[in-house]
């Protein structure tokens, strides 16, 4: 298995070219890990990884702290095993009772391991990267520079070109986080947060038949990703698809495993306000609520000033930083003091 890669890289490269350079040869031949069950653990770590289920991010954490064990400088499992924390707080599964920053400071703990031992290491600098964009409140220019890292150690790893487009469109660079993300497809076109992203970016500008498009697509190649299901309920409703909406949220809750804000918003964007003002009524609901969803409720509601009030109050707390400028938000767009919650924003998190 360790010797797999450089024989289809050289039989691959005899067939196009004749043969691979030494540069080639070089980074084909290259083993991360000596032990062939260490090896095996990270390869089963990284099916269940790509799974993006509270439980297979678990049976990844297994995996991984497996190889470690197996041989202790397998820097890439390490860096993995701090990849699924950073993951479970990107999708909220916060084993535990751990908060969004306990995961986030113990994976940069085991990166600053990582790269310890070998700084070189493009799976380290990708999840650094991945890290320090999901803190909250995130910090982006860190991520960017570990992300631009990575590509140059890296530049045909699909996920790491990704990485670096989503927080160049967390920076405002949309035509730099588009670029990123045609060539996360070029080298994975199965690669359904490349889609993802496309669509996000079609979505601030507007384009919905495109950002409907992208989601689509990403729906069929990830079916289990629950944070799909809700940006296209939020599309379709937007697009006037009700029916599609409502089943999209109805997954989404499944698939999450709880009931969520998200259809109670479809529903008040249907003409039903009562779920809505029902769930703002209750405290308990409102505390475990994300202020951008808390934000959209009262919009929904046509109740601009108290969204804008709860980002004001909550604007630490936002981990869904590439969401206020969209088109959700445009009711409040010119309010003075949405602008300052923003720009507050861009300087709390426009540090390394």
């Amino acid at each position: 298995m360790l010797d797999l890669p450089a024989r289809v890289a050289e039989d691959v490269g005899s067939a196009l070219t004749g043969g691979l350079d030494a540069a080639e040869v070089r980074v084909a031949t290259e083993r991360p890990t000596a032990n062939p069950a260490a090896y095996d653990a990270v390869l089963r770590g990284n099916f269940y990884l790509g799974q993006r289920t509270p439980e297979a991010a678990e049976a990844a954490h297994r995996e991984y702290q497996r190889a470690v064990r197996l041989d202790p400088s397998f820097v890439a499992a390490l860096a993995r095993d701090a990849h699924v924390y950073v993951q479970q707080a990107d999708y909220g599964w916060l084993p535990g009772g751990a908060s969004t920053n306990d995961l986030i400071a113990r994976a940069l703990e085991m990166i600053d391991a990582a790269l310890a031992a070998d700084s070189g290491s493009a799976e380290a600098w990708t999840a650094r990267a991945y890290a320090l964009s999901e803190a909250v409140p995130p910090r982006l220019l860190g991520a960017r520079e570990a992300a631009e890292q990575a590509v140059a150690l890296d530049p045909r790893g699909a996920e790491t070109q990704n990485r670096l487009g989503w927080i160049l469109f967390a920076t405002g660079d949309t035509l730099g986080a588009a670029r990123q993300a045609r060539q996360a497809l070029s080298l994975d076109p199965a690669f359904f947060n490349g889609y993802r992203l496309l669509g996000q970016i079609a979505f601030r500008e507007s384009r919905l038949d495109e950002t409907s498009a992208m989601l689509d697509t990403a729906v069929l190649l990830a079916p289990s990703v629950y944070s799909l299901r809700a940006w296209r309920a939020r599309v379709r409703i937007l697009t006037g698809d009700s029916t599609g909406a409502r089943a999209d949220a109805s997954e989404h809750d499944r698939l999450l495993g709880r009931a969520s804000w998200l259809s109670a918003y479809v529903a008040a964007l249907s003409g039903d306000a009562a779920p809505a003002r029902r769930l703002l009524a209750d405290p308990r609901a409102v505390f475990g609520m994300e202020p951008h969803g808390e934000a959209l409720l009262w919009l929904s509601l046509h109740e601009p000033e108290r969204a804008v009030a709860v980002l004001e109050l909550r604007w630490r707390e936002i981990s869904r930083w590439y969401e206020l400028p969209d088109v959700e938000f445009r009711g409040i767009a010119s309010n003075p003091r949405f602008q300052r919650v923003l720009q507050r924003y861009r300087e709390a998190t426009m540090v390394r």
